[in-house]
């Protein structure tokens, strides 16, 4: 049975299966040291490619671009940690111990669970559970957050969670036909984990979830959803986790066995392995990591975990995420006053603001030099959009050949910049070897910035084609393609195509 890109079969099933934080550095040196048989395997049947991932280079951000195939502007899921403006407060998707400080991890629990796929996922953003279901194309996702889909199933929240977090004992979650998701919904006959063991969000389970949607022949197309790498990246630095890579290629080919052999995987099925971004280096020096609430000399920032910005005593409101920060200002005064102060910031690499018109400003603190820029002009990237600049292109490390703009440390900035969220009027990234925080510190690795080595992460396909220089928001439409469907439409190289606005579709309950 054909497996190359051009002639594969479109009836055969397809994995997305997806490495939280793949490191393209890490693993060419783990395939060129042959110790990746799996990963091997499938590119020996199909293509390696670099990808670019979206801003901020956060896993909530990323998610949500590779389950829509949309910018974050077009998603709605802003970062890790965001000001919600019609709310009026902090909207965080990660549990961390400051939430438990603040009296804050019941609201975080309640924005995971339950806003993530609803009130924040915009509805015009149609996942691919929602599209390939709405073709008549049976979906599974196994333990991936961004999971809106057809049909409504009660997950079982564990006791503690729903303690700590004054949720129901029982929670409706939105999903396709197939969904399994830890601890929360699993099938008949597996024990929980409990929280030493992540309520059951691990790569070990999702591969167990995972043989078993193949060998019951339960779906068409599935996604599995492998975070270790990332934790494990964050803990040691992303060079130094050939080990944790070594498992999750065991893990992948433990999913390509379930239908017999490697060659029976790639004969049967077709794959697509991707990360959502990378890592990069941090710390090795006193300060590296910036609690962005204590570091304002002149400025009051809205405290994590508290509410108001406008009319209250506070100038502004900051959100870390990792190796970049957004920040909401209440009014123009106060959004001077902090650019004023970011720019004397030691941490700062880049400080983005939006300005009327559609335009953008890059500031270099070093240099003061600006670029300004807006999509639609005479200017063209690599990848086809078209941009008006006026200033100096040095400040994001565009490289001018003619009309066209050239890549350099800063990979596809300009799209990335235009897809960064509304919600922020300015938008701080860090230096090399710096991260922004609430006075938690992740470790030797973060991303987050729009350097290259947070930006670019690797997708490897066998019987599904790509564009030659991919980007995360590619994998949507690539799928759709492979199953025959159409393909989102693109506004040349500025927009990655929202999905189908309107009346949101049906969700009958599954038990």
């Amino acid at each position: 049975m054909p497996t190359s890109p051009d002639d594969a079969d479109a009836s055969l099933p397809l994995h997305l299966i997806i490495v939280d934080g793949l490191n393209p550095r890490l693993l060419a040196q783990e395939l060129e040291a042959r110790r990746l048989p799996a990963l091997a395997h499938l590119i020996s049947r199909g293509a390696l490619l670099r990808a670019t991932s979206v801003f901020p280079t956060v896993t909530p951000t990323c998610l949500a671009s590779l389950a829509t195939g949309c910018t974050p502007a077009e998603h709605g899921i802003h970062g890790i940690v965001w000001w919600n403006p019609q709310e009026e407060r902090y909207v965080s998707y990660w549990p961390a111990p400051q939430t438990l400080l603040s009296g804050t991890f019941g609201q975080v629990m309640r924005d995971i669970l339950q806003n993530l796929n609803t009130s924040h996922l915009a509805r015009s953003a149609a996942t691919v559970f929602e599209r390939l279901e709405a073709a008549g194309i049976d979906s599974a996702c196994v333990n991936f957050p961004i999971s809106r889909g057809p049909y409504q199933r009660r997950a079982h929240i564990p006791v503690l969670m729903a303690l700590l977090g004054s949720l129901p004992a029982r929670l409706a979650m939105s999903g396709p036909r197939r969904h399994y998701a830890g601890d929360l919904l699993r099938p008949s006959l597996s024990l929980p984990r409990g929280v030493l063991g992540r309520y059951g969000i691990s790569d070990a389970r999702a591969t167990r979830f995972t043989r078993r949607v193949v060998k019951r022949h339960e779906a068409r197309f599935v996604l599995t959803y492998l975070p270790d790498n990332d934790l494990y990246s964050h803990k040691w630095g992303p060079m130094n986790v050939g080990r944790e890579l070594h498992a999750i290629d065991r893990r992948i080919g433990q999913m390509m066995a379930a239908y017999g052999s490697f060659d029976d995987a790639t004969r049967q099925a077709r794959w697509i392995v991707t990360g959502d971004h990378a890592q990069s280096d941090i710390g090795g020096f006193d300060g590296y990591s910036v609690n962005v609430y204590r570091a304002f000399r002149d400025l009051l920032p809205v405290p994590f975990g508290r509410k108001g910005l406008r009319g209250g005593p506070y100038d502004l409101a900051i959100a870390p995420n990792d190796r970049s920060a957004l920040i909401t200002t209440p009014n123009e005064a106060a959004r001077q006053r902090a650019i004023a102060e970011l720019l004397h910031w030691p941490s700062v690499d880049r400080l983005i603001g939006r300005e009327p018109e559609g335009w953008f400003r890059v500031q270099n603190p070093d240099t003061l030099r600006t670029l300004r820029f807006r999509p639609r002009g005479p200017w063209q990237d690599v990848r086809g959009g078209t941009w008006d600049i006026e200033g100096d292109p040095g400040m994001l490390d565009l490289r001018p050949a003619g009309s066209v703009l050239h890549d350099g440390v800063f990979p596809d900035a300009l799209f990335r910049i235009a897809g960064s969220p509304p919600s922020a009027d300015l938008i701080v990234t860090a230096r090399p070897g710096w991260e922004f925080s609430t006075g938690f510190t992740m470790g030797h690795g973060n991303h987050g910035s729009l350097r290259a080595e947070d930006s670019i992460t690797a997708i490897i396909s066998a019987g599904v084609t790509f564009p030659a220089q991919p980007r995360i928001t590619d994998v949507l439409p690539a799928i759709l393609e492979a199953f025959g469907l159409e393909r989102p439409g693109h506004d040349n190289g500025h927009s990655s195509g929202a999905g189908p606005g309107g009346e949101p579709l049906q969700h009958p309950t599954l038990p």
